[in-house]
């Protein structure tokens, strides 16, 4: 499989752009992150470590436009945590089964932030996703599985997987 570009492939891309406006404001994303880089720092330094990984995974794979919203998606994933009281977000040690129920609400509020702030179907299909299972399973028993789950969705997922297993947490050192 050959990923470089020829230049049918840069003119169907430029085609494709011109089709399908991404509307998601830069201005937006920037403070959206600066208010999760205020509430809690280290999750905004993963987001963007993930945001990263995202585009660098997808160079290649997607369009330009494609590359943009699940970029963006992996700067946002974790937005909803802001809504996480703090004796959770910041706790030390391992969470109660309690406490990970709350926690578990971040991803439906980060959703709610994004659906509310972008018209982005994309964008609101990768974040939604983001923690399906591809063979099923998992917390979230009624979201897609295998080939189902948008492409976006299986890349931000691998993203920030690896980027929570390599790096340290209070409660553990990143593998």
């Amino acid at each position: 499989y050959n990923i470089s570009m020829t230049q049918n492939d840069e003119a169907d891309e430029a085609a494709e752009a011109a089709n399908h406006r991404v509307e998601i404001s830069y201005r937006a994303v920037t403070a959206l992150m600066s208010a999760l880089s205020y509430r809690d720092p280290k999750t905004a330094e993963h987001s963007r470590r993930v945001a990263d990984l995202c585009a660098r995974a997808s160079d290649g794979l997607m369009s330009i436009s494609q590359r943009y919203v699940l970029e963006v998606a992996g700067l946002l994933h974790d937005i909803g945590k802001i809504g996480v009281p703090d004796e959770i977000l910041f706790k030390a040690s391992s969470l109660t089964a309690e406490e990970w129920e709350v926690m578990g609400r971040h991803d439906q509020i980060g959703v709610d932030i994004a659906t509310g702030a972008f018209d982005c179907r994309e964008l609101t299909a990768i974040m939604l996703n983001h923690h399906a299972f591809f063979g099923s399973g998992g917390r979230e028993s009624h979201l897609p599985t295998g080939l189902d789950i948008p492409v976006g969705a299986r890349l931000l997922s691998i993203a920030d997987s690896y980027d929570a297993m390599v790096s340290n947490r209070p409660y553990r050192k990143g593998r």
